[in-house]
C-alpha cells in the first residue's frame, strides 16, 4: 500500500482513521490523500419551489456550497500540516462535492489508492447511519478498505 485515501469531514472518528493511514504511509514509505467531499443538493425542480417558498435564492444556494469547499479546503490543509508535523513528506489535499460515497470511489479510482482508510463510528442509532458511508465505500471501492473504529 503505497497511496492511501483517508476522507475527512473533521469527526473524531476520521481523525482517528487519519492517524492509522498516517502511520500505514510513513511504514511503507507511501503518499496520503487527503479528501473532503462537500454534500451536494440536487437541483431537483422541488428543491427550485422550496427555495421559493423560503425566499431564498440559488445564490445563496451556491455560496453555501462555496463555503463548504472553503471549509474542506481548510480541512485537508490542517490534515496535510499534522501528516508533515508527523514526518509524511508525501501528503496532499482533495475536496470534492457530490455524494459522500461516490466521490470517495470515484477519487479512489482517478487517483489509482492501493487503500482507503475510513473511519467509523459507534453503535447506536447516530453511528448506524454515518456508517453507511463507509459501508457503501466498502462495498463498491476498487482496492482494499480499512476500518478504523
Amino acid at each position: 500500500m503505497t497511496r492511501i485515501l483517508v476522507p475527512l469531514d473533521g469527526s473524531e472518528h476520521a481523525w482517528k482513521a487519519f492517524g492509522y493511514a498516517v502511520d500505514i504511509a510513513k511504514s511503507r514509505g507511501g503518499e496520503l490523500l487527503c479528501l473532503h467531499v462537500v454534500p451536494a443538493e440536487p437541483r431537483t425542480p422541488s428543491l427550485h419551489a422550496l427555495a421559493r417558498a423560503e425566499g431564498l435564492s440559488l445564490d445563496e444556494e451556491m455560496a453555501r456550497r462555496r463555503e463548504g469547499l472553503e471549509l474542506g479546503d481548510a480541512l485537508t490543509r490542517e490534515a496535510e500540516q499534522r501528516a508533515r508535523a508527523q514526518g509524511l513528506e508525501r501528503v496532499r489535499g482533495l475536496a470534492a462535492a457530490g455524494k459522500s460515497a461516490v466521490e470517495i470511489v470515484a477519487v479512489a479510482r482517478d487517483e489509482e489508492v492501493d487503500a482507503i482508510v475510513l473511519g467509523v463510528p459507534g453503535t447506536g442509532l447516530f453511528g448506524g447511519l454515518l456508517g453507511a458511508v463507509s459501508r457503501k465505500v466498502a462495498r463498491t471501492a476498487p482496492c482494499t478498505c480499512v476500518m478504523v473504529r
